[in-house]
């Protein structure tokens, strides 16, 4: 079995503030996609799709304790939004897909004493061309790192 690489497909850096970054014309010669976000929490809409096509299970644990949620929305995103440093990773498998919904994986850990675990889907069967990253705002020289991964 061969080893999976990671291949750099695109990567921003931001020269100021934002409250968004969208990665288009996505490549479709991966089977996953990692996406690596250096600012804390953040959430994430594909193909333009604002429909409430987004489900989530998450698990969370801060210093106030363990806690999990569930529910559908418009985005894939945390349980507890906030704009504090930390690091985003978002993994969605078999994206380029055309005969099955989306399904994702999303970490998030951060200086706040949080870390997120959200296991996600996306109800749609179109092939994933386009992220949109999504903030309260992402401060400059905020990265951003999408890698795509051969098997």
């Amino acid at each position: 079995m061969a080893t999976p690489t990671y291949d750099l497909l695109d990567s921003t850096t931001l020269a100021s503030s934002a409250s968004s970054v969208t990665f288009s014309s996505i490549s479709q010669d991966y089977r996953d996609l990692v996406l690596v976000v250096g600012w804390g929490y953040a959430d994430f809409r594909f193909n333009s799709d604002t429909g409430s096509n987004y489900s989530k299970v998450v698990m969370a644990g801060r210093s106030a304790g363990a806690s999990s949620a569930s529910g559908t929305g418009t985005v894939i995103g945390p349980q507890y939004a906030s704009s504090v440093a930390g690091v985003s990773i978002l993994q969605i498998m078999d994206y380029s897909a055309t005969d099955k919904h989306k399904s994702c994986l999303l970490r998030i850990s951060s200086n706040a004493s949080v870390t997120e675990a959200t296991a996600g889907r996306w109800a749609n069967t179109a092939a994933l061309t386009a992220i949109e990253v999504r903030g309260t705002t992402f401060p400059a020289d905020t990265t951003f790192h999408l890698f795509g991964i051969a098997s």
